[in-house]
């Protein structure tokens, strides 16, 4: 075996070893990654099987981190343009806060890849927050400053 097939197997057992599923009720199971959030917490998605339908959501916890990190969404249209693209990207819907994908078993591995790749991607969006535009402004104006 190429020393780079064992390097992707440690890769895949180490996702599969921290990747926990949980029973919440008779029908919603919570997956617990081991990827990060913008507070440094394990990605939670839940899922449940209807009829042979899956649905995954994040429950409304990415957007709802993002207004605790001070991004607003309600006055941004910009960065709700931002949002809308990379839901668009990853084939994610929205309704209100909560983002989610419905599939079926044959799919179901595509589907939570792109719906936690849509969670990391908006949860990278907290450097928009107020306080990191100000401060990268303000050191940006002090860098031309000084350059002059």
């Amino acid at each position: 075996m190429p020393w780079i097939d064992e390097a992707i197997q440690h890769y895949t057992d180490f996702v599969k070893e921290h990747t926990k599923a949980t029973l919440l009720d008779g029908q919603w199971y919570s997956i617990s990654t081991p990827f990060w959030n913008m507070f440094n917490d394990y990605i939670e998605i839940y899922c449940c099987n209807k009829n042979g339908k899956i649905y995954l959501s994040d429950g409304g916890e990415t957007l709802q981190e993002l207004d605790l990190a001070g991004i607003d969404l309600s006055c941004s249209g910009t960065k709700r343009k931002l949002i809308n693209q990379i839901i668009r990207n990853y084939g994610v819907k929205r309704k209100k806060q909560k983002l989610f994908l419905e599939t079926d078993m044959e799919h179901f591995a595509q589907a939570e890849h792109s719906l936690i790749n849509a969670i990391l991607e908006i949860s990278h969006l907290y450097v928009l927050s107020t306080p990191n535009i100000i401060s990268m402004y303000k050191e940006d104006r002090q860098t031309d400053l000084k350059s002059k």
